[in-house]
């Protein structure tokens, strides 16, 4: 929170979060910088979805009002002020306008992988460290070893040929892979994703628009694993220029 006059932290500011229905999720306040912190995980995937009479032929309802149908709605009141946001109004800072990687889901987890080299002939042996963080509000964190991804998989772009080798990471939250390219392994770029071996069961609810303008909704069971895409390499053809140099000593000392 900072105040729209000066730009200055807005301390000791009431925070609200509620769903679509109204109902309470979270409250409290900010601090001196004028940041409310908080230290538990919202129900986003268990928020119920509300029905408003939208119309459809109105951009500037479709473009504001579609979302409010679920997610969080934060309000953030002062003595004299009051402000509010929503959980889908997330295009006003977009990080790939900042050449930074951006979520694609909320999952704070983050994962890296450090390679010897990037671009290797098919025979030789690519040298990869991989990574893992958390991101939390007061910076980077380890990971428990429980939610540790129990695999690497290295996938061709293009083919979706992969191979898939099983990860041994240590106290600190590092792994090491060392994968000797196959001699008749496809030429381009390959990516390297941490993958969690076991697979859970996710409910995901699909929306769509009939002809009349009316909303409906159907809910469709899959079966998931947590995955992270952590860095790529290329596999290429190519020569490296050599040069042989002789030395001829004099005979006599």
């Amino acid at each position: 929170m900072t105040t729209l006059d000066a730009g200055e932290p807005a301390k000791n500011a009431a925070i609200t979060i509620t769903d679509c229905q109204g109902k309470v999720v979270w409250t409290g306040t900010t601090d001196v910088s004028g940041i409310a912190r908080i230290q538990q995980s919202l129900p986003v995937d268990a928020l119920p979805r509300c029905s408003y009479q939208l119309d459809y032929r109105d951009y500037s309802q479709m473009g504001a009002l579609h979302f409010l149908s679920q997610g969080l709605f934060i309000t953030a009141r002062t003595e004299n002020d009051m402000s509010f946001v929503h959980s889908s109004w997330d295009q006003g800072i977009e990080a790939w306008r900042f050449q930074l990687v951006g979520e694609s889901s909320l999952d704070p987890v983050l994962g890296h992988t450090i390679f010897d080299r990037s671009l290797l002939r098919a025979g030789e042996t690519v040298h990869m460290k991989h990574i893992l963080r958390q991101h939390t509000t007061r910076g980077f964190a380890p990971v428990p070893q429980d939610q540790m991804p129990a695999l690497v998989s290295i996938q061709h772009y293009g083919s979706e040929q992969k191979y898939e080798f099983p990860l041994k990471w240590d106290a600190n939250g590092v792994a090491e892979t060392h994968w000797a390219i196959p001699k008749d392994a496809k030429l381009g770029n390959y990516n390297v994703l941490l993958v969690e071996k076991k697979q859970s069961k996710k409910a995901k609810r699909l929306t769509y628009v009939d002809r009349e303008g009316e909303e409906h909704f159907e809910d469709q069971e899959y079966e998931t694993a947590r995955r992270w895409v952590s860095g790529n390499f290329r596999v290429e053809e190519f020569r490296i220029p050599l040069t042989k140099g002789t030395l001829q000593p004099p005979a006599a000392p």
